[in-house]
């Protein structure tokens, strides 16, 4: 019974979308996600190099309005820096770890259209993959380094997102899009630590195709 409700549902979907797209411009398309990300709570951190990219889908209901979505891999995280000293207070010793999380992200935007400007608001849906802190110490007896996984990452992760960008059309078929983006989650990033919380600051580089060119 669970599979024909699911079924149908898809059905009424791919109609429901076929049906709009008659009448209104509905874009597919990939996008590339490079920016920098670093956490905010109780221990301050630097930022690190992010990446991400993937499938974004864009239905405009009229020429002002319309919704944005998609499916993206985004790998997220932070630095740290601390040095360590013995009971006496001398330094012995420094270390920096890189922590990477991996996501995949649902996200669900409200846009705005201002004749070849946009702007998106809404949120991200960050369903946790995989995470790893890379221990880079440099001690007095040398370096060491030791990879280990983080077990702790809570498994979705909300960010609310603001995008704002410009839509080149290329002819009636083919866009470019480029954009700014800003994401900061609310819901924290651990399971034992709810004021860790994740910025990522990016842009978006896009390719589209226009599934109904519309007026």
């Amino acid at each position: 019974m669970k599979n024909t409700k699911l079924q149908l549902l898809i059905v009424i979907l791919i109609f429901g979308i076929q049906s709009f797209a008659q009448n209104e411009k509905i874009s597919i398309g990939v996008k590339l996600l490079p920016g920098i990300s670093k956490s905010v709570g109780l221990v301050e951190t630097n930022f690190k190099f992010s990446i991400g990219g993937g499938v974004q889908f864009v239905a405009n209901f009229n020429k002002v309005i319309g919704i944005e979505s998609g499916l993206y891999y985004r790998n997220l995280g932070y630095i740290l820096d601390e040095d360590l000293t013995d009971i006496n207070g001398e330094l012995i010793g420094s270390f920096r770890i890189p922590y990477n999380y991996n996501y995949l992200t649902f996200p669900i935007l409200v846009r705005l259209n201002i004749h070849s400007f946009y702007f998106a608001l809404g949120t991200n849906i960050n369903l946790f993959l995989s995470g790893t802190k890379n221990m880079q110490g440099q001690y007095v007896q040398g370096t060491q380094v030791n990879k280990v996984d983080i077990e702790n990452a809570k498994k979705v992760v909300i960010d609310p997102s603001l995008n704002w960008g410009y839509q080149f059309n290329l002819n009636n078929k083919f866009g470019i899009n480029l954009e700014g983006r800003f994401s900061y989650s609310v819901n924290g990033i651990l399971e034992d630590n709810s004021e860790m919380q994740l910025i990522n600051l990016g842009l978006g580089v896009g390719f589209c195709y226009f599934i109904n060119p519309g007026e």
